[in-house]
């Protein structure tokens, strides 16, 4: 069957841009077909999605033959209305007319004339029939007509939920459907974490998924390194805790600018839709934008949101509300926040961890992710811990730290006290978490037996057995450490030894000079932040204590990431303080507030917008000669800004055209884009568009394909199509498709962005923290990065602070990797540090960045931490054979159709766009597709039950004798079904009867090292839920017949 559509409803200026040559019209159809596209897609009428997919399963089948006419001139639409028909004796049918079958039939007069080849000879129907071919044959004069093709047919079942193929006949009745397979697979708990998301793990992650809920309750810290992926480790844990044991209420705090992120990370991967708590509205907002406006934990009957997303800065400002909650699960991101810290007075803890430690004892399950979990001082770690649910010996800090000396003295003499200790401790975790590693030796489990037995005759017995295998006591310590227990954690360097590989990184630093002009307004900024900023808050507050040193160290950081940036801060500062002094004259002390928070926001929370939320009360509290003090230093202070303002005009309007950091941009970027696309970032949204402005005034901005600029905010793409707003999906896409050369980023594109088609990155500001600085790295040097060598341009203006200390760190591997890896604080503090007595030289603040990091690498802390979270680090079973079987698969499938266009790129190698996995759309399109079955169907394969729960497919050749299939299989059973292979020994498990099925059953999934063993270990948790078990009774349902195994 052969159709011709016309287009209707575009928009008459497409049509004359197409006329006048300005629009292709394959672009026409292209928008045509998009917009189909996603009108089908807003479909709710079955019946209608029905009929679509009925039509486009008969145009993948080769049945039906669509092409789509467009007018050549913008005078009209093709709306001819003609058919032919012919049959097998070669009578044919041609009509012609105005047959409507839309509403307007209803009113309109309408008519159709036949002409038959039978009663009036071919004449009439010959030129009905010549008009067709030549229409088809793209030869008309009036129209260009264009495929809709096999691609498009499949992208249309996509839109319709890819519903199985309604015409298929299976020539074999009793033969295996594969979608059915497909379908119970991804139900079945044997299969996790395969079918728990769309994105396909790497083995590491697979790794941490089984063993971070091998326990019960679930409560763990997910550790990983800066780019390895934490966020989509906890988001396959929370699906299979919500998909297979129904934890329903699961709450989500994460630092305010991650929020979307998150939610659109766990809708996009896992189809969770989890609501965001939007304070500034009072509102819960659900991933695709729908609003409950309710307070936050819900009144007067009415419910919240089950799965929720809340800001950590907002749960710390209302704790009291943050605690009425009661999920099931609490997720803690950038865990680190959550600090216990040693200082000169004693231990304090920040407010996140004393929210968190509250919430605890409330939430049993818990888990945190932070890439650095001790920051400077083991107090950190132990905090973080404790969190998790510490035994009772090792909730003593000095048993803790004492844990450490033992593990890092691998050469000292064991004394009578420290063995003592060891074996508390030792016995404590045993006892506590029930736990027994299975990588423990069966000569360290009788040791770990006999010393329970000594310890409970007396503890000074108990303390002579570990004494005399001291050393063997170390080594089963490093492997029982709650370090090791509660953390789950990666590094790059341990990856390598299993053959992960990164790329080499090649840094460099282009030489500036300052002009004298500009020289004199660095410093004066110097001299403005040393002597007058923040002046006017402290006398706001004469009898607090204001953040000061801090709040200028983050001021100059944003001064110094532009001139454009510059002048827009001053700006806004300037507005800031006449708003405040304003507000005094007036005596009205009506500060305008709201216009006061958007400069407050728009200064990226220098000065914390919460310090100007009750400034009236603040004034109200202020003497006369108090007022007097603010109303100098605000006199002061925006008569610095001004002069230094009025440098900046002495410029020109063009600021971005005089920065030399921008030039000196422009020429990296020239150079580098030669060799590929590249990443711009800056922290700064004002020094990106600051940049942008003078990139679009250059050439490259029309010799480059395309451009895309990320922030949080504002996401875009610009092509020679025009300017389109654009997800992170479509930045990603763009880029992979070489669309565009250049994304222009903030740090907001840091996280969760795979740009690894880039090799090269400029940052036109350094962040000081160097784990940040990593994180941006990270969206290039990443597993998948096909270059063996990534570039990173780093930009600072002569003589800067942060370019002298990151010189030095970047000279010595080691000293980096420990400064990102676990250290990042350090480093940070140190170049405020040295801002800090830059801008206040009556106040010198010692820092020695080598020296402390030297200290830190020789440290026992250091040394004892490195063993516990590398200690008995093994290989994965990978599941990449799993994944080419997919691909061979879909390809045996597809491979003589167009739709195999679709999923040309599928790929077994995980972390990218195109991987394949069990939850992959190519699978249920290959799944649907008709078969032909050439070899004998000699067994039958079952699906195996306990109660309702799907749990394994079993092979079967005589009856009453089972052999289940392996999950890392089933993408040969699909093979199998199709006829391309068949299954061996090896795919299946050993044989059992229908009386053994349930003992054999449960040891099945007790082995598969895929599957979470929540048995193995239990958590310290008051009134725990009991661990989830599979109950029933066994059941088999014969699926029907595969081919015979070898």
């Amino acid at each position: 069957m052969r159709l011709v559509i016309g287009i209707h409803d575009v928009p008459a200026e497409l049509i004359s841009a197409m006329s006048l040559g300005q629009l292709l019209p394959e672009d026409l159809v292209t928008k045509y077909k998009n917009r189909l596209l996603s009108e089908i897609e807003l479909l709710r009428d079955e019946a209608q999605k029905s009929a679509i997919s009925g039509l486009a399963w008969l145009m993948r089948l080769g049945i039906l033959e669509v092409k789509v006419a467009a007018p050549r001139t913008s005078r009209g639409i093709y709306h001819q209305k003609r058919m032919i028909f012919r049959d097998k004796l070669g009578n044919v049918i041609a009509g012609t007319g105005s047959l409507n079958e839309t509403m307007g039939s209803r009113e309109n007069v309408e008519e159709m004339q036949f002409n038959l080849s039978w009663q009036t000879g071919f004449s009439g129907v010959d030129l009905l029939v010549q008009s067709f071919e030549e229409i088809w044959a793209n030869e008309a004069v009036e129209v260009s007509v264009f495929d809709l093709d096999e691609e498009f047919a499949t992208k249309l079942l996509l839109k319709t939920g890819n519903p199985p193929n309604p015409y298929l006949v299976s020539e074999a009745t009793d033969a295996v459907e594969a979608s059915k397979v497909l379908e119970l697979a991804r139900s079945g708990i044997a299969f996790t974490p395969f079918n728990l998301s769309s994105a396909v793990l790497y083995p590491h992650q697979e790794r941490v998924f089984a063993e971070a809920l091998s326990r019960w309750p679930v409560r763990v810290l997910m550790a990983d390194e800066v780019g390895l992926g934490k966020t989509l480790e906890a988001g396959t844990a929370i699906s299979y805790l919500h998909k297979f044991h129904q934890i329903r209420d699961i709450t989500i705090l994460v630092p305010a600018g991650l929020i979307r992120q998150w939610q659109e990370e766990l809708w996009k991967h896992f189809e969770l839709d989890f609501w965001r708590w939007d304070s500034g509205n009072s509102a819960y907002v659900s991933s695709l934008g729908e609003s409950i406006g309710n307070s936050f934990a819900g009144s007067n009957g009415i419910k919240t949101p089950r799965l929720k997303i809340v800001s950590a800065q907002w749960a710390r400002m209302k704790p009291h509300e943050f605690t009425k909650l009661r999920p099931e699960l609490l997720v803690v991101d950038e865990a680190h926040a959550a600090r216990v810290s040693e200082t000169k007075y004693g231990t304090s803890s920040t407010q996140l961890w004393k929210l968190v430690n509250e919430m605890s004892t409330k939430v049993p399950h818990l888990i945190l992710l932070t890439a650095t979990p001790m920051q400077v001082h083991p107090s950190e770690y132990h905090g973080l811990l404790a969190l998790l649910g510490l035994p009772e010996e090792w909730r003593d800090f000095q048993n803790y730290e004492e844990s450490l000396r033992i593990i890092a003295g691998s050469n000292e003499k064991p004394t009578l006290q420290r063995s003592s200790t060891l074996a508390n401790l030792i016995v404590s975790s045993v006892e506590s978490n029930d736990w027994m590693p299975a990588y423990l030796s069966q000569e360290e489990m009788l040791q770990i037996m006999n010393l329970r037995e000594k310890s409970n005759q007396s503890p000074l017995e108990g303390a002579k057995y570990v004494m005399a295998a001291f050393q063997s006591f170390r080594t089963i310590l490093i492997k029982l450490h709650p370090g090791h227990f509660f953390t789950c954690r990666n590094t790059k360097s341990g990856l390598q030894q299993f053959g992960y590989v990164f790329p080499n990184r090649q840094f460099s630093s282009p030489e500036i000079v300052m002009p004298q002009n500009l020289n004199r307004f660095e410093s004066g900024i110097e001299n403005y932040l040393s002597g007058f900023y923040g002046k006017t808050e402290e006398a706001l507050v004469p009898k607090s204590r204001f953040p000061i040193a801090f709040a200028k160290s983050s001021y100059y950081q944003r001064l110094v990431s532009s001139l454009y940036a510059a002048n827009q801060s001053l700006h806004r500062r300037r507005a800031k303080i006449l708003a405040i002094s304003d507000s005094i004259n007036s005596s009205g002390f009506d500060l305008g507030l709201a216009q006061l928070s958007d400069i407050v926001q728009e200064e990226d929370s220098v000065l914390e917008s919460s310090f100007y939320d009750d400034l009236d009360s603040k004034l109200s509290l202020l003497n006369d000669s108090e007022i007097e003090r603010v109303q100098v230093n605000a006199r002061q202070e925006l008569l610095h800004i001004n002069e230094l303002l009025a440098i900046l005009n002495a410029e020109g309007e063009d600021l971005p055209s005089i920065d030399p950091k921008f030039s000196a941009v422009m020429k990296e970027l020239e150079l580098l884009l030669k060799q590929g696309p590249v990443l711009v970032f800056s922290r700064y949204t004002d020094t990106l568009k600051g940049f942008l402005s003078l990139f679009e005034k250059s050439s490259m901005a029309a010799e480059v394909n395309g451009y895309s600029f990320y922030t949080g905010g504002e996401v875009w793409i610009k092509t020679a199509a025009g300017v389109s707003e654009a997800t992170k999906t479509d930045v990603t896409d763009a880029l992979d498709e070489q669309q565009i050369s250049v994304v222009f980023c903030s740090d907001a594109a840091s996280e969760g962005l795979n740009l690894q088609s880039a090799q090269s990155i400029i940052n036109i500001d350094v962040p000081w923290n160097p784990a940040r600085l990593e994180q941006r790295i990270g969206r290039i040097a990443r597993l998948g990065q096909k270059a063996e060598t990534v570039n990173i341009v780093n930009v600072w203006y002569p003589n800067s602070i942060e370019a002298k200390m990151y010189s030095k760190l970047l000279e010595r591997k080691d000293d980096y990797e420990l400064a990102v890896g676990e250290f990042p604080d350090i480093f940070s503090d140190s170049i405020r540090n040295e801002v800090t007595e830059l801008l206040n030289p009556g106040n010198p603040v010692t820092s020695n960045l080598a020296a402390d990091l030297v200290n830190l690498r020789q440290d026992f802390q250091t040394i004892a931490l490195k063993e516990i979270w590398e200690s008995e680090v093994v290989d994965y079973p990978a599941s990449r054979e799993m994944r080419q079987d997919f691909v061979e698969y879909t390809h045996s499938m597809l491979g003589k159709s167009n739709s195999i266009d679709a999923f040309s790129a599928i790929s077994s190698v995980p972390g990218n766009r195109n991987s394949i996995g069990l939850n992959h759309e190519a699978l249920d399109v290959a799944a649907n597709y008709p078969i032909s079955i050439e070899v004998a169907l000699k067994q039958d394969l079952f699906a195996s039950y306990i109660g309702d729960k799907f749990i394994a497919f079993a092979v079967s050749n005589n009856p009453d004798v089972y052999r289940l299939l392996k999950p890392l299989s089933i993408g040969k059973l699909l093979r199998t079904i199709a006829g391309n292979d068949c299954l061996t020994v090896e795919d299946l498990g050993s044989e059992f009867s229908t009386s053994a099925a349930d003992l054999h059953l449960r040891q099945f999934i007790q082995n598969l090292p895929n599957v979470p063993h929540h048995l193995l270990a239990k958590t310290i948790f008051e009134n725990a839920p009991s661990a989830p078990e599979i109950t029933g009774q066994v059941s088999f349902i014969n699926l029907g017949k595969i081919g015979g195994s070898n």
